[in-house]
């Protein structure tokens, strides 16, 4: 019987000690400017995310139904600020004549283009989900095109770290998508 006890006290201790909070980077989220100087058209990429309000937590899918804000696991930096990058390094890839650089404050420079994220998460399904609308404004700062995007991507293993290395990959995916 004082095993018994014991062994509870000790599971019990477990379960209250806090989690440490775990922080996570989105893969290429570190803006790097072109290598080809030659002069072009610049285009401004601003990411809004739906969810910012929820204390930028990864948001895994755990049913069809139920979507979990992580509290120990967080995104190093703000996930506009990160998914601005990545997807300015990503589009930059992409393409010959633009160069794109991320924007990451609400004062719009135009042309540009603002994605609102409305999706950006793992899921029990085994795949992450970015989806959400892009919108390009001219040089007057008047929107000329608006394109949705919902990309999905296979996630390789288990835990945040595999999720977020899908992530970087469906923004790469979701990038090819809005300037094509």
């Amino acid at each position: 019987m004082n095993k018994l006890f014991l062994w509870s006290v000790v599971f019990l201790t477990a379960c209250a000690v806090p989690q440490a909070t775990q922080y996570y980077t989105l893969p290429d989220s570190v803006f790097r400017q072109p290598e080809n100087k030659v002069l072009r058209l610049e285009n401004s990429v601003q990411v809004w995310v739906e969810n910012s309000s929820q204390n930028n937590a990864l948001i895994y899918q755990t049913t069809a139904e139920t979507v979990h804000f992580a509290k120990n696991a967080v995104w190093a930096v703000p996930l506009n600020q990160a998914a601005s990058n990545a997807f300015a390094n990503a589009m930059n890839e992409n393409s010959k004549n633009i160069i794109y650089l991320p924007k990451n404050n609400e004062k719009q420079n135009c042309p540009c283009i603002k994605i609102d994220l409305q999706s950006f998460q793992g899921a029990y399904t085994g795949e992450v989900k970015v989806a959400g609308v892009a919108y390009f404004y001219d040089k007057t700062g008047k929107t000329n095109k608006i394109k949705p995007f919902t990309v999905t991507h296979i996630q390789q293993g288990n835990g945040y770290d595999a999720m977020t290395k899908a992530l970087g990959e469906a923004v790469k995916q979701a990038a090819r998508e809005i300037v094509r």
